[in-house]
């Protein structure tokens, strides 16, 4: 008797098991009929994503992030966290540093200061930004002469529909709208605009060709994964079949709960004629309207109703959406503990959050690399226009402080802050820092009421307990 096909297929699988075994080999290597495996060619990202299959992508990443509330909601959790920052001057000089962050603040929270659009202000445009990092792969910042930052999405950074002008191509290697040197050191960006069909050129794709712009104008925000890389990578791109299939399975399960709703009701007679219609004793037809109800149905002997269940969604779905969820999420590394609160305990949340916020300090050093560039080219501006005094820039008399996180539970993670600082592990300047506070700060504060308390002949002291003992502290100290 020849072999099933399965027990061929099983054959042919142990065989090639065997024969890497033999081979002293990696077995992720060695090909096998049981697993799908990669083509083995390796080529530069930028063959790997081309510009047609970058363009789809995007598409794809923009319209989860439109319409499914579970990519929306992964991307405001990472700017959360990623995209949210504070300025501070750090200068030798209390004075000099008030007067650095009173025109920072007038600039930053100006949008028509500090936006060429005019629509929105410095916080919102770099969360924004960090937005479209997330999903389109990279965005591009340009730092305009008149003081003024432009935000170039993604899409816009390409190759013209006619070509690089011929005066930009010099000896510079053009690719996806980016001209590197041999090394692959961005050195200009070629930006179109989204043309209207009045103002497109013959043959052109909807893209008119606008400038070139100098790298050292333009700071490309973007997700590297590979050094050869020209352009950036969404992270949600690992992610994106996922979601899709998680959409999809919601809309279908809904429908299929809906259908169960719509057809409610099977009614049992004893009619031997299937076509007979269910009549009441006057003989009415029996017509049962839900949106009117509630109804009581009076049957004959050996006559059933029942009401129809699909029982959607069953529990084994409910089970593989969780389990999808939570590898979805873990394109952007968020803990399933924060999509299901309820999830885990107090310890799980605490460990959750603890590794979630190691990565997002990963993530927010590229931010920090943008702050950092547009801080020094406006203090720059400033020093040059005579408003600051000459300063060391180089040194970065300045700090961008992330945003914060509050205690989960204040009065374990007080206590813990407490023997720590005890035992001298750690400084309040780092624990307030994971919260999102300068230490500083809150001594000129502390400082401040104390002399207000004092100035009003009432006590400045606080009583607190700590975990060893009761004590009695002023609270300046």
């Amino acid at each position: 008797m020849s072999p099933t096909p399965l027990e061929r297929l099983s054959r042919a699988g142990l065989a090639a098991v065997r024969a890497a075994q033999r081979a002293w080999s990696y077995d992720a290597a060695e090909p096998s009929p049981l697993r799908r495996h990669a083509p083995p060619i390796l080529r530069h990202e930028d063959a790997e994503l081309t510009p047609d299959r970058r363009r789809q992508l995007l598409a794809e990443s923009r319209d989860l992030q439109r319409n499914y509330s579970l990519a929306g909601w992964m991307l405001r959790r990472h700017l959360d966290y990623v995209a949210t920052f504070a300025f501070q001057a750090k200068t030798d000089s209390p004075q000099l540093n008030t007067r650095i962050e009173r025109l920072w603040n007038q600039w930053a929270e100006d949008p028509e200061a500090c936006n060429a659009a005019g629509k929105i202000a410095l916080p919102d445009l770099i969360r924004l930004a960090e937005a479209h990092r997330t999903i389109d792969g990279d965005v591009g910042i340009v730092f305009l002469t008149d003081g003024r930052l432009q935000a170039i999405e993604s899409d816009r950074i390409r190759t013209p529909p006619g070509g690089i002008p011929p005066n930009q191509t010099g000896l510079a290697i053009w690719s996806h709208g980016v001209a590197t040197d041999s090394a692959g050191k961005p050195l200009a960006y070629a930006i179109c605009k989204r043309s209207t069909p009045n103002d497109r050129a013959p043959g052109a794709q909807g893209w008119t060709f606008d400038r070139i712009v100098d790298a050292q104008d333009l700071h490309l925000h973007a997700y590297f994964w590979r050094f050869d890389s020209t352009r950036g990578i969404s992270p949600f791109a690992a992610a994106l079949t996922d979601l899709r299939d998680l959409a999809d399975a919601k809309a279908y399960s809904l429908a299929k709960m809906k259908i169960g709703q719509l057809f409610g009701l099977a009614l049992y007679r004893n009619s031997s004629d299937p076509l007979a219609p269910a009549t009441t004793d006057d003989g009415d037809a029996l017509a049962v309207d839900f949106s009117r109800g509630p109804y009581q149905l009076d049957l004959d002997a050996g006559d059933k109703a029942e009401i129809l269940e699909s029982k959607s969604p069953a529990g084994e779905f409910q089970s593989w959406f969780s389990a999808v969820t939570a590898s979805a999420l873990k394109a952007l590394d968020i803990p399933f503990s924060f999509h299901s609160e309820n999830f885990t305990n107090f310890s799980g949340a605490r460990q959750a959050w603890i590794q979630y916020d190691l990565s997002a300090s990963q993530k927010r050093r590229a931010t920090l690399a943008l702050l950092h560039r547009i801080t020094q080219w406006k203090l720059e501006q400033w020093i040059t226009a005579g408003a600051l005094p000459p300063l060391d820039l180089t040194a970065r008399p300045w700090r961008w402080i992330p945003n914060g996180v509050p205690w989960i539970d204040p009065l374990r993670e007080v206590q813990a802050d407490t023997l720590a600082l005890q035992a001298q592990l750690t400084s309040r300047t780092r624990i307030l820092a994971a919260q999102g506070q300068d230490w500083s700060e809150i001594v000129t504060e502390l400082a401040r009421e104390r002399d207000e308390l004092t100035a009003a002949g009432l006590s400045a002291q606080i009583g607190y307990q700590t975990p060893t003992d009761t004590t009695t502290t002023d609270a300046a100290q």
